[in-house]
């Protein structure tokens, strides 16, 4: 074979196609390029010896170059799509994802009457009774349960999770220690408290360290500690330097953890479903939730972090514009919608006064406690001369009925279960905010688009049970859907 001419390779170089990506047109280019560079080699065939090596050339280009755009994609927030970048990129702004919440529900013993006064103790669990594929929750008491002498019933609060006690290992008296957690998820309840309790032997002396948002803000003899969380919920628990925070003295076996492991929404079961003693409680003839679990919320999701992190940089945790309420206020566990206004509908506005409007996880109204809490969240953050104050929404039922014509060629029963479905995600909770004003338009478009349905016709949208048009909902209120009927026709019966 002759010599290559050098000058070929330099005239080839300026004529790469840089939108080549994948391998077809990676292979595509060199294959056009062999009668340029050279002439001789005319057997363009897949059993060449030479195609072959080109196409293995061609497939490590495709995979450097998707692993290229991989890495450009995971360097930004609102591209990156794997959890672990995701979190990687909130950290480097100072924003924390919300952890996992822990459900609460008020259990009611009944027990065997009792000469004296009986106590259930904190931290006896119970559970739901596992069914089918679906599994049993653990719920623990929060405080010890005091049934006084010739009485049957009480009631105590429960949180969904079960107590875990460890030891984490030994210190060796070096800077910037860390120990992982045995089990995940780390619970936290619903006022935001997480369950991590670190203990620390010092010359046989125990003592319990301080949980701090960051080790930057303790002093050197702090005796306190941070956490970080991976996007596989491992926990891992780091100490300080003696310039922020403390160095762990050392010894054996010195460190030791008291956590609960828990939560998420799965918590949330229904009323009568928490009945399964486990602390063995020979008094307790019966124990049952008269009302569903109610506070527990899953981990934020990389959707909800790329929306709230770049917020959150903005406001700088400190609330001054009402979009900084809001933004603080949907940043909270549980708390998924929030709206400020003036003044509530139909009252003069008070000076100083922000009026925040929150909607919990799931819908409904939110608990006393959930309000409390952000209450006294943003009364670190707002200014002097400002006062928050959280009040319910207003949930407005939408009326619905309609008319739709199915193609000649579609099941008409299959048409309405997907209108049907197509209705019920338009006002699901998730994809609905506050004034969030419901349009003829957008409703018949939802349901027009179905394949299979020829024409839509609104004969109701109101708030009341009759006339039609559009439904506008005031910035304190949350559209749901109220009465809907459907009358189909046409397709195939």
């Amino acid at each position: 074979m002759p010599e290559l001419d050098v000058s070929r390779l330099v005239n080839f170089s300026k004529q790469i196609d840089y939108t080549s990506l994948d391998w077809l047109s990676f292979l595509s280019d060199m294959v056009d390029r062999i009668p340029q560079l050279t002439p001789e080699w005319t057997d363009h065939s897949a059993s060449d010896q030479g195609i072959v090596i080109l196409e293995l050339v061609a497939f490590a280009l495709d995979a450097l170059s998707y692993r290229c755009d991989i890495i450009a994609n995971e360097a930004y927030i609102q591209t990156a799509v794997l959890r672990k970048s995701v979190l990687n990129l909130a950290k480097m702004i100072d924003y924390t994802p919300a952890p996992a919440v822990s459900a609460v529900a008020d259990l009611v013993f009944t027990i065997t009457p009792q000469p004296i006064d009986f106590v259930i103790p904190k931290g006896a669990q119970i559970s739901t009774q596992p069914t089918g594929l679906e599994q049993s929750y653990v719920f623990e008491t929060m405080k010890d349960l005091v049934i006084p002498a010739g009485e049957t019933t009480g009631a105590v609060a429960a949180i969904e999770g079960e107590t875990k006690r460890e030891i984490l290992g030994s210190s060796a008296g070096l800077p910037a220690q860390f120990f992982e957690l045995s089990f995940k998820p780390l619970s936290y309840s619903p006022d935001g408290a997480c369950s991590l309790e670190i203990y620390v032997a010092e010359n046989g002396v125990e003592e319990r360290w301080t949980l701090a948002p960051s080790l930057l803000d303790s002093n050197p003899s702090e005796k306190s500690f941070e956490i970080e969380i991976d996007e596989n919920d491992i926990v891992t628990v780091n100490f300080g330097d003696n310039q922020n925070g403390k160095i762990p003295a050392p010894g054996m076996n010195n460190v030791r953890a008291v956590y609960r492991v828990g939560g998420g929404a799965r918590g949330n079961v229904g009323a009568n479903k928490i009945n399964r003693m486990i602390t063995s409680v020979s008094e307790v003839s019966s124990v049952t939730n008269p009302a569903q679990a109610a506070g527990g919320v899953d981990r934020e999701s990389v959707e909800s972090v790329k929306r709230m992190a770049p917020k959150m940089l903005r406001t700088l945790w400190r609330a001054v514009t009402a979009e900084d309420y809001k933004t603080l206020a949907e940043a909270l566990p549980g708390v998924a919608k929030a709206a400020v206004l003036c003044a509530p509908p139909g009252q003069a506005a008070y000076w100083g006064q922000v009026n925040l409007y929150i909607a919990p996880e799931g819908g409904g109204p939110p608990s006393p406690e959930l309000k409390q809490m952000v209450e006294d969240y943003l009364a670190d953050r707002e200014m002097l001369n400002a006062t928050t104050v959280v009040f319910d929404p207003v949930y407005v039922p939408v009326n619905v009925t309609m008319e739709v014509a199915v193609k000649e060629n579609y099941m008409r029963l299959d048409i309405e279960n997907l209108v049907r479905e197509k209705i019920e995600k338009f006002f699901y909770f998730p994809n609905v905010d506050f004034g969030q004003s419901v349009f003829m338009s957008d409703l018949i478009a939802a349901v027009d688009g179905i394949e299979g349905v020829r024409y839509v016709n609104l004969t109701v949208l109101s708030r009341d049970e009759t006339g039609v048009g559009n439904v506008i909902i005031r910035q304190d209120e949350l559209p749901q859907l109220g009465l809907f009927s459907l009358d189909a026709f046409g397709g195939i019966i």
